[in-house]
């Protein structure tokens, strides 16, 4: 799905050449799907024939999973014309709403993130779409990077401003986020939750068991089969239970992949004890190879399009193509069940003590100098500084993020002092112009506290769990699905919100536990994760980090300037965030724009 609106209000006619159409239309045909595009006063819209609905001159697109038994066409009756932005739908999508008559524009996407929304603002256009291919296919949208996000993205191996991405002047709907376009006024909403019930000890287990079935039921739709991505973990073979009690036993398949790695614990008699515990026959254990691994690399960041997909993903692209092939169209999975019982939360325990110990220490740099040890292995601090009762190094992802907001209200004097010297210069900078941006200068008056809350909340949206798995495997035919993360049981706002939010009194799991006691074996209930079985080896990453140096180096000369001529050291003690960013400036920028995944040879 993608389209243009025009700024003016003018005939988009007048304002999209047919030659960037054409370009653009070009990207979406290569999916291969029935697509069906119109044109309305300031409106061009493109998408599929079945999802896309009009009624009385109002338009409603839809790109993604939308739980069956929704029916579009009765969704855009029901719609107050006054305040579209209300529209609530169960699954993983991104939608568009037009009304061109009254010049109103509606852009969201659903409260789990599962598919991506994009836009770049033009002079006279505002052009959208489901994917980066359409907006950078037209001619007055660069393949240009963001350097300022490309040195945010070596450093926390993420993004820290929410809505940004790597290209220059194209910007990201954010999850549950309405962006609205009335009369050439842009406005910014985001989704409400609906109040809270309140919740005994006794009623919260069954409250939750309540919603996770509905939302299996709504998942599995009208089918009379459905396939499970089982690793016999508590939270997948929850999935599994309830939709065994939806079907019946023979009528659900379990999927497993299982590393062909001697060093690891295979999955697939875990996955197995729950299958014949629920009665399911049909379970296909996947086996992946490091070559099969490496193979799906490319594949997996060109459809998710972003860099950081290197680990557990190509293993779900694999999983899901076997389950395509054996003739299903969607992959039930226990994903995003940590965000359900707010496991998130569960680090403002840190990020609350870290701002209640700072104002008590003498030298906040000097206390916390020891970071650097942690986070940059082999790094020696020139003189082994007393402890000031220091608090615990933050988790990795965080380090520059939580220095950052440190550095901002002044706790600290040099953010350069926190990294080796090759790459200090390069940090201080990267710190100034994130200092820099509106959003933080709003933050002024703000506790420590709720600044830390908020940034690390927002920087570290909890959607990508989900949706770089949906969009890839919506593409080949299989599309992954979270239950966990439909609208039926995000019905709590505390799941969602960075400040009302409370980190959990009890280890969050127990929750679950007690809601599917009796129904799963107590050894799924119990069963600790090893992070290494679940995503992938952490060898075969270094192994495909390896395989990526020849590529590096080659996209050296290109990455450079957006380091100030100190990519060496990027590359040096930042080593997976170069090695992501120069496969993903490869993909995105350097080669030509492609209808079809690339392999490695078409990278060398």
């Amino acid at each position: 799905m993608c389209g243009a609106w025009s700024l003016s209000g003018a005939p988009i006619e007048t304002q999209l050449s047919e030659s960037d159409k054409k370009a653009v239309f070009g990207r979406l045909e290569a999916g291969g799907a029935s697509l069906r595009a119109l044109s309305l006063g300031p409106l061009w819209l493109v998408g599929r024939a079945e999802k896309i609905t009009r009624n009385e001159g109002r338009f409603l697109a839809v790109e993604g999973f939308i739980a069956p038994g929704q029916d579009l066409s009765a969704a855009i009756k029901r719609l107050n014309p006054q305040s579209p932005w209300d529209i609530e739908l169960d699954g993983h999508y991104a939608l568009v709403y037009a009304d061109p008559a009254a010049g109103l524009l509606l852009l969201t996407r659903d409260i789990g993130g599962g598919e991506r929304l994009y836009y770049a603002r033009l002079p006279d256009i505002l052009l959208f779409s489901a994917s980066l291919w359409p907006l950078l296919a037209h001619s007055q949208v660069p393949r240009k990077p963001d350097s300022e996000m490309i040195r945010e993205y070596a450093f926390n191996g993420a993004l820290l401003s929410p809505g940004r991405t790597l290209f220059s002047g194209i910007n990201e709907i954010q999850p549950g986020q309405r962006l609205i376009l009335d009369n050439g006024k842009q406005d910014c909403r985001y989704h409400e939750m609906a109040a809270p019930e309140e919740n005994s000890k006794e009623t919260a287990p069954e409250r939750l068991r309540r919603g996770l079935t509905r939302a299996t039921c709504l998942a599995i739709g009208k089918d009379r089969e459905a396939a499970i991505a089982l690793s016999g973990g508590i939270d997948s073979s929850a999935i599994a239970a309830l939709a065994v009690e939806a079907l019946g036993a023979k009528n659900v398949h379990a999927f497993t992949y299982e590393f062909d790695d001697p060093g690891l614990i295979s999955e697939a008699p875990l996955a197995a004890a729950v299958c014949r515990y629920l009665g399911i026959r049909d379970h296909q254990v996947v086996k992946l190879s490091l070559r099969d691994h490496e193979e799906a690399i490319p594949e997996t960041i060109w459809r998710s399009e972003e860099p950081g997909t290197m680990r557990g993903n190509p293993a779900v692209l694999l999983l899901a193509r076997h389950a395509r092939d054996r003739g299903f169209a969607k992959l039930l999975s226990g994903a995003a069940m940590e965000v359900l019982l707010r496991i998130p939360a569960a680090r403002y325990h840190y990020l609350d003590a870290l701002a209640a110990a700072i104002p008590r220490l003498a030298d906040v740099g000097c206390a916390l100098e020891r970071w650097k040890i942690s986070q940059f292995p082999g790094w020696k601090l020139p003189q082994p500084s007393p402890s000031l009762g220091n608090p615990d190094a933050p988790p990795p992802h965080l380090y520059f993020l939580i220095l950052a907001v440190l550095r901002y209200n002044g706790f600290l004097r040099d953010m350069g002092a926190f990294y080796p010297p090759e790459l200090s210069t390069l940090a201080r900078q990267t710190t100034q112009s994130w200092m820099n941006r509106e959003r933080i200068a709003g933050m002024k008056q703000w506790t420590l506290g709720d600044q830390l809350r908020y940034l690390c909340f927002t920087s570290h949206d909890f959607s990508r769990n989900i949706h770089r798995k949906v969009k890839f495997t919506r593409e080949i035919g299989c599309v992954f699905t979270a239950p966990a993360y439909f609208r039926v049981c995000m019905s709590d706002e505390k799941y969602l919100s960075w400040h009302t939010a409370q980190a959990p009194k009890q280890f969050p799991k127990l929750l679950l536990q007690q809601a599917m006691r009796g129904i799963l074996p107590e050894e799924a209930l119990a069963r600790s994760k090893i992070e290494d079985n679940m995503i992938c080896p952490t060898h075969w990453l270094e192994e495909s980090l390896r395989k990526l140096e020849p590529l590096v180096s080659k996209s050296a000369k290109h990455l450079d300037p957006y380091f100030l001529g100190e990519f060496k050291a990027v590359r040096s003690w930042l080593a997976p965030s170069a090695a992501r960013l120069a496969l993903w400036h490869r993909l995105f920028i350097e080669l030509p724009l492609r209808t079809s995944p690339p392999s490695w040879d078409d990278l060398r």
